[in-house]
């Protein structure tokens, strides 16, 4: 949460008062567009001489908006360049 609500650009559609950045789920009447996320995985990385004290982290990050390009925009926007991205999109 912290990370996505640093990034300037996810802030600029979701907002900073309140910020619309939830874990596990949002608080009921916030409105469009928001980000519910939850960490979904965590796997040791190794290397040739076993594990390497790193962990690759898996999120699933929820983009909630009221149109499709909407979701599509804050997606873009909370996965950073390099990420492998399948973001859920929630449209009511």
């Amino acid at each position: 949460g912290q990370f996505l609500a640093a990034q300037s650009a996810v802030t600029a559609l979701v907002g900073t008062n309140p910020v619309r950045i939830a874990p596990l789920k949002m608080a009921q009447r916030q409105p469009f567009p928001r980000i519910v996320y939850w960490g979904a995985a965590s796997n040791p990385v190794y290397h040739a001489g076993g594990e390497s004290g790193l962990f690759r982290a898996q999120f699933e990050i929820q983009c909630q908006a009221q149109t499709v390009a909407d979701a599509d925009a804050v997606e873009s926007a909370a996965c950073s360049p390099g990420w492998r991205s399948t973001a859920a999109k929630s449209v009511p």
